[in-house]
C-alpha cells in the first residue's frame, strides 16, 4: 500500500504521492510579486525566511488559486528559494495498492501525469511532483500537453466495410463502422477532468480494468446541439480504447441492407467522407479514429478548387453572342444562372444537414441515385433562408461539378441579346458572377454556382452585401451573424467616396461605371458623415450664386416668350407643347435602369430656359 495525498485543484480532484514530498505546511499570508510569472503565487515567511511559492493549479495548466479560505504548502525542499507549492482547500490521505495504479492512456498523457489510481471507483490523476518541482527551478513553466493522435489507424475505406453502427449524437443520426466498435452502447462510469484537453474530451474513465479516455462525439463534430450523451460505446481505435458518447444505439446494420455512397467534395472532411443510404434516410459515415485524432497520419485530402473541374463555356460566349439565362427568386428577387448549366428544376425534396461545411451548403440530398451537396444561395448575403414545401430545386452542372440550389420559384429560360448583357460594376474575385443585365427598373445577377460554392467564405458575404436590395432586405430570412462583420458599412462607405472622387477627375464614364457610381453612393447615403463647417457654408453661396442667375435667366426667357406669343399666337403654343413632347421622350430613351440593389441618385434638376405653354 502507499499513501496518496487527495488535492482539489480548481474543481478537479488530482493525487501526489505523500512519499515524494517533505512535508506539509500552513501558511497565513502570501503577498502578490509585481512582474512575477503567473505560476508564481507570491512570496511568504517560513521558519524566519522569506520564501518563494509556485502555484501548483497553474503549473499543471490551470487557473490561479483563489486566496481565499486556509492554504497550504506542499514542502519538497529546505534550502531553495522556492521550497515548494501552494494549494488552497483541504488535503485528504488514502491508501493505494498496487493493483490500482493505472497508467494514462497515451492519447492523454504527459510527462507529468502519467498514471492514475482507482479511488471509489473514481480514476484520480497523479501528478509527478518531482519532475514537476524540477522543471519550476529550471524556468521551464510551461505546462506539457498530450499530443491526442491516434496511432495505427487507416482511413477508412467503403471495401473494408461489413457493417455499420447506427447511433444518434446531438439530436442527429450518425452511423460508424461496427468493426471497431465492441458491443452496444453501456453507461459510463465515473469520469475525472484533466487539464489542458479539448473541450470534446471529457476526461477518462475506469472500464473494465483500463482506463479509457471519454470523447463527447457532438462536441467533437460540432453539431448545434450537445445531446444528452448518455452512452458509451467502447472502440478500438488504433492501439487504445475509447469511450465515444452519444445520446442513444440504434443498433447494427449490414451493408446488404443499406448503400454506401461516397459524399459530394463539398460536404466532405477527412474523418467523414463517405454515407450510407437506408430507404430514404442518409446517414453520414464517420470514421471515428481519424474523428478522435487531432492530426492525421496518411496526407491531407487535395484542396476543394482542385477537386472539381468546371467546363461551362458561359463565361466565354457571354457578351460575345447572346446566350440563354434561366431566372429563379433569390431573397424575393429575380436572379439568373446560365440556362446551359441548368440541367432540371423540380419540387424540393428532403435533404439533410451535414457538419463541418460552409454555411452556404445547408446539406445532402439523393438524386438520381447520387449524393448532391443543396446550396442556398442567401447565405451570400448573409442571410438563412426560409423554406417551405412550396419551394423548388434546381439541378446545377458545370464540368463534373453537380448541387442542388434552392429557391422559392424556378421560371423559363429566357435569351439575352449581346446589347442587353453587361459586366458587374464591381470586382468580385474568381468569376463568382458572370455579368448582370437590365430587367425593367432593375438590374438582374447572373449567378457562377460552382465558383460560389467552392470559394464562399466571409470575405465574398461582404462583397455581395453591396448587391443587397431593400426588397431582399425584407423578404423572409434568418440573419446570419457569424457571416456579417460589423466594420462592413464604415468600408463600404470609403469606397464610395473613392468612386465618386474617380468619377470626378474622368470624363466620359460609360454606363457601367455609372452605375456602379450609383450604387456605391446608395450604400454611402446612411453612413457617410456630414460636411464641415466650411463645405457647408461654401455650397451655400455657390446656391445663391446659381438662385440669382436663374432667376435673371428666367426673366430674359419670359420676355422672349411674350414677344414669340404675341406675334404667332396659338399656333407658337402648339409648338411650345410639341417641343416639351419631343424632350421628354428623348429624355425616356436615355434613362438608364437602375441597379434593383440600391437606388440610383436622380441628378439635380436644371433651371428651366422655357416657360410651361399655360404661363404665356
Amino acid at each position: 500500500m502507499r499513501e496518496l495525498l487527495l488535492l482539489n485543484l480548481g474543481g478537479i480532484r488530482y493525487g501526489v504521492w505523500k512519499d515524494e514530498i517533505l512535508a506539509v505546511r500552513g501558511i497565513e499570508t502570501l503577498h502578490r510579486l509585481p512582474l512575477s510569472p503567473t505560476c508564481i503565487a507570491g512570496m511568504s515567511i517560513l521558519d524566519d525566511r522569506t520564501i518563494t511559492l509556485a502555484d501548483l493549479s497553474v503549473c499543471i495548466g490551470l487557473s490561479p488559486i483563489t486566496r481565499r479560505g486556509k492554504n497550504r504548502i506542499l514542502v519538497l525542499s529546505e534550502e531553495e528559494k522556492v521550497p515548494g507549492f501552494i494549494i488552497d482547500g483541504e488535503i485528504k490521505e488514502v491508501s493505494i495498492s498496487s493493483s490500482d495504479v493505472f497508467d494514462i492512456p497515451d492519447y492523454l498523457k504527459t510527462p507529468l501525469i502519467k498514471t492514475c489510481a482507482l479511488h471509489a471507483s473514481e480514476p484520480v490523476p497523479i501528478i509527478d511532483i518531482a519532475l514537476l518541482y524540477d522543471r519550476v527551478l529550471t524556468a521551464d513553466r510551461e505546462p506539457p500537453m498530450a499530443d491526442f493522435h491516434v496511432t495505427g489507424q487507416r482511413p477508412l475505406s467503403l471495401s473494408s466495410i461489413r457493417s455499420v453502427r447506427v447511433f444518434v449524437s446531438g439530436g442527429e443520426s450518425f452511423a460508424a463502422p461496427a468493426g471497431d466498435i465492441k458491443h452496444d452502447a453501456v453507461k459510463p462510469g465515473r469520469a475525472s477532468r484533466l487539464a489542458l484537453i479539448p473541450p470534446y474530451v471529457n476526461g477518462i474513465a475506469h472500464y473494465r480494468g483500463r482506463i479509457i479516455p471519454l470523447i463527447h462525439l457532438s462536441r467533437r463534430i460540432k453539431l448545434p446541439k450537445a445531446g444528452r450523451a448518455g452512452l458509451m460505446f467502447v472502440a478500438r481505435l488504433g492501439k487504445e480504447d475509447f469511450g465515444l458518447l452519444v445520446d442513444s444505439d440504434k443498433g447494427k446494420l449490414y451493408t446488404r441492407n443499406l448503400k454506401l455512397k461516397e459524399l459530394p467534395p463539398l460536404t466532405q472532411c477527412r474523418w467523414m467522407r463517405f454515407a450510407a443510404l437506408r430507404r430514404k434516410e442518409i446517414l453520414p459515415l464517420i470514421d471515428t479514429g481519424v474523428l478522435v485524432s487531432a492530426s492525421p497520419e496518411h496526407e491531407e485530402e487535395m484542396p476543394l478548387p482542385d477537386r472539381y473541374k468546371p467546363a461551362s463555356r458561359f463565361g466565354e460566349q457571354y457578351g460575345r453572342e447572346d446566350v440563354g439565362v434561366a431566372e429563379f427568386l433569390l431573397l424575393g428577387v429575380r436572379h439568373a444562372l446560365p440556362a446551359s448549366e441548368v440541367v432540371d428544376s423540380f419540387r424540393i425534396k428532403q435533404y439533410r444537414r451535414v457538419p463541418n461545411v460552409e454555411p452556404l451548403v445547408i446539406g445532402v440530398a439523393e438524386h438520381d441515385g447520387d449524393l448532391l451537396p443543396v446550396l442556398d444561395l442567401a447565405m451570400c448575403f448573409g442571410r438563412r433562408s426560409i423554406v417551405t414545401p412550396t419551394w423548388q430545386m434546381m439541378l446545377v452542372k458545370n464540368g463534373d461539378f453537380r448541387a442542388l440550389v434552392i429557391t422559392e420559384e424556378a421560371f423559363e429560360a429566357s435569351q439575352l441579346t449581346v446589347p442587353q448583357q453587361r459586366g458587374v460594376p464591381i470586382v468580385l474575385p474568381h468569376s463568382v458572377v458572370y455579368g448582370c443585365y437590365p430587367a425593367a427598373a432593375t438590374v438582374r445577377l447572373i449567378l457562377n454556382v460552382e465558383a460560389l460554392a467552392v470559394h464562399f467564405d466571409k470575405a465574398l458575404v461582404k462583397e455581395f452585401l453591396a448587391a443587397l436590395s431593400k426588397e431582399m432586405e425584407q423578404a423572409p430570412s434568418e440573419i446570419v451573424p457569424a457571416l456579417l462583420e460589423p466594420d462592413f458599412e464604415a468600408e463600404a462607405a470609403e469606397a464610395a467616396v473613392f468612386a465618386e472622387e474617380g468619377e470626378e477627375e474622368e470624363e466620359g464614364v460609360g454606363v457601367e461605371d455609372e452605375m456602379a457610381v450609383a450604387a456605391a453612393a446608395g450604400i454611402a447615403a446612411a453612413s457617410v458623415p456630414g460636411e464641415s463647417e466650411e463645405s457647408k457654408e461654401f455650397i451655400e453661396s455657390e446656391e445663391l450664386i446659381e438662385s440669382k442667375e436663374s432667376e435673371e435667366s428666367e426673366e430674359v426667357v419670359e420676355s422672349d416668350d411674350t414677344v414669340v406669343a404675341g406675334a404667332g399666337g396659338e399656333e407658337s403654343v402648339e409648338s411650345l407643347e410639341s417641343q416639351e413632347l419631343v424632350e421628354s421622350q428623348e429624355s425616356e430613351e436615355l434613362e438608364e435602369p437602375a441597379y434593383d440593389t440600391e437606388p440610383a441618385v436622380a441628378p439635380e434638376p436644371e433651371p428651366e430656359t422655357m416657360a410651361p405653354a399655360e404661363e404665356v
